[in-house]
């Protein structure tokens, strides 16, 4: 579902990246109409085509200064106006809506149709994107008139797809095909490839909604080849996008697989150009920390190695010495030499057996605080637990309690670190949710977790040394008749999928432990409907390295992917979340443990 902006050029003109800012100086310099037009075009073709909209907006602010500098109103105008369609592109409703109407009031000034009809389109796009879908209409209508009146085709079909586009979002496909059939047979007619390429896709879409599974597949392949030959990267995104989607619907999971990953390809490619650029100076001095780290414990290990290998022939040559002058006395003295390094090494395997089956041990006391499956199963029978310690033993934890059968306490908890210490700060921490439940008789979720944060500051206080240790923990109270929640969270939140939409209750940014300035954790409560699904979990599985370039998985990725697994069973959904995981890791190590638990209503 792809909207046109009138302000998108339809040349071919190209000046070469690399020379653009000296063409600008240039351009600046000499006070050229012709020039400012022309690089306006390029700044369409050579970056917002390439989802480069922050060195877009950057451009054309310096081209509105020079237009104004010389007086040159029409190229006021046009900028105003790429400046507001830029606003738009990034998200902000608000500074679009102002330079739209600033140029509106300058534009109807030249009284020039084309230019005042494609202002209407694009305000149309912004309050469209607002959900304000009678005004968008009201603006759409506005520019088709001009457009009709003027003959003005190009600015005609980007209309009627945008027209297509509101009432796709409203669910009415048939009057959506009519527009977007009417856009495509004038794009073909003007020979707008780009046009072409974007009305495929929406009837593509379209039809997909509608189940004409066949009809769909021939408009996208056909979109997704202009696209790709144009090199526009928000073309390849979007039909990429439908194109997954379609074979998704269709069973066809490899070709669906296929698809998202150059959506996602394309998307990462938009949302990283200059955007991150920070986020990148951040993560290249980490490397480079990392790399300095990997350095000095290389010359570290060298001179160790260097070491080694120096004490290893002084003691070679000393023994070739006693060897020529005490050769009984040597042979003595290498048998046992010899017995003592066997001893020495029955010794060794003797204590790893001994720590291995400590450890396994351990294993089983925390398997034993952890929820049965049967209760599990027999209070919440539409639900899963993926849990999968990094290591033996695990510092995140699952804990269910049940209260008066109609009332269920439920956490997924990370406890700092993992392995054999993380474990140990679990049995703390699982310990304090029950003594606070038990114990103390609290059920509402802020109050479990402010006592509990007490008991576990209380129980690591008696140490002579300070500890700091604690979880992160998301917990909710659900009564199994009334559908009533209660929840509250350290640092973790709550996801609810409700009618493909993701509602994420945000939690307290303050761990159960010793803080310096402690708050009390607060109580969010709502009202489920059927067919809700809740999720609680841990950082393990957002955070996992992996994929083709291994990155993080991410929370995004990690709520997209929650979304689109609603059509499946409580169990599917599982196995599904468990093998993705498992794809993303591929050979890469786990890196923390994973907790995450999914309930159906």
């Amino acid at each position: 579902m792809r909207n046109l902006n009138i302000s998108c050029a339809k040349h071919d003109f190209v000046i070469a990246e690399q020379c653009f800012d000296e063409a600008l100086l240039l351009t600046e310099k000499t006070k050229s109409t012709t020039d400012i037009n022309n690089l306006k075009i390029s700044i369409s073709n050579n970056f917002t085509r390439k989802g480069n909209y922050k060195k877009s907006l950057e451009l054309l602010f310096r081209l509105k200064k020079a237009a104004d500098n010389i007086k040159y109103i029409k190229g006021t105008t046009d900028m105003l106006g790429e400046i507001g369609v830029m606003y738009w592109r990034l998200g902000d409703s608000k500074n679009a809506l102002y330079f739209l109407n600033e140029d509106l009031k300058l534009t109807k000034q030249t009284k020039i149709p084309a230019d005042i009809a494609a202002i209407y389109n694009n305000m149309g796009l912004v309050h469209r994107s607002m959900n304000n879908y009678k005004t968008a209409l009201f603006y759409y209508t506005k520019a088709v008139n001009l457009f009709i009146e003027n003959k003005i085709e190009d600015g005609l079909s980007d209309t009627y797809n945008n027209i297509g586009v509101l009432f796709q979002k409203q669910d009415d496909y048939f009057v959506a095909s009519y527009y977007f059939d009417k856009s495509l047979q004038i794009c073909y007619h003007i020979g707008d490839s780009i046009g072409i390429s974007i009305a495929l896709g929406n009837l593509g879409d379209v039809n997909t909604s509608l189940g004409k599974y066949d009809v769909a597949e021939k408009y996208l392949k056909n979109a997704f080849g202009i696209s790709t030959r144009q090199g526009d990267l928000e073309g390849v995104m979007e039909v990429g996008h439908s194109m997954s989607t379609l074979y998704e619907k269709t069973k066809r999971m490899d070709l669906a697989f296929s698809y998202f990953k150059l959506y996602i390809s394309a998307r990462d490619t938009i949302n990283s150009a200059e955007f991150r650029k920070e986020a990148l100076i951040k993560e290249m001095e980490f490397k480079f920390d990392q790399e300095e780290q990997k350095k000095a414990i290389e010359a570290a290990s060298e001179k160790k190695r260097q070491q080694q290998y120096t004490y290893m022939v002084l003691v070679i040559l000393f023994i070739v010495l006693i060897f020529s002058f005490v050769l009984y006395t040597r042979f003595n003295l290498t048998k046992k030499q010899k017995s003592i390094i066997e001893s020495q090494k029955q010794l060794v395997e003797e204590k790893q057996k001994e720590v291995l089956a400590s450890i396994a041990y351990a294993k089983r006391l925390q398997e034993a605080i952890l929820p049965p499956q049967s209760l599990i199963l027999e209070n919440l029978p539409q639900s899963f637990i993926l849990y999968k310690p990094k290591d033996i033993v695990a510092g995140d934890f699952y804990w269910i309690e049940v209260i008066n059968k109609d009332y269920l306490l439920m956490a997924a908890a990370d406890c700092t670190g993992h392995g054999v210490p993380g474990a140990l700060v679990s049995v703390v921490c699982s310990n304090a949710l029950n003594r606070t439940v038990k114990e103390f008789e609290i059920t509402e979720p802020g109050k479990v977790l402010d006592k509990a944060r007490e008991l576990v500051v209380e129980t690591f206080e008696r140490s002579e040394t300070e500890v700091k240790d604690g979880m992160d923990i998301s917990l909710c109270l659900l009564n199994k008749k009334t559908l009533q929640l209660e929840w509250a969270g350290a640092n973790n939140p709550l996801w609810i999928v409700r009618e493909g939409n993701l509602i994420e209750l945000k939690p307290n940014k303050q761990a159960i432990g010793k803080v310096d300035k402690p708050v009390l954790y607060g109580t969010h409560k709502l009202k489920l409907q059927k067919d809700d699904c809740i999720y609680i979990f841990t950082d393990g599985y957002a955070d996992q390295f992996g994929g083709p370039k291994g990155k993080k998985f991410k929370y995004k990725q990690l709520s997209e992917l929650l979304v689109q697994i609603q059509s499946l069973n409580i169990k599917d959904q599982k196995e599904k979340l468990d093998s993705e995981f498992e794809n993303w890791k591929g050979s890469l190590e786990q890196i923390d443990d994973v907790c995450l638990i999914g309930i159906k209503i």
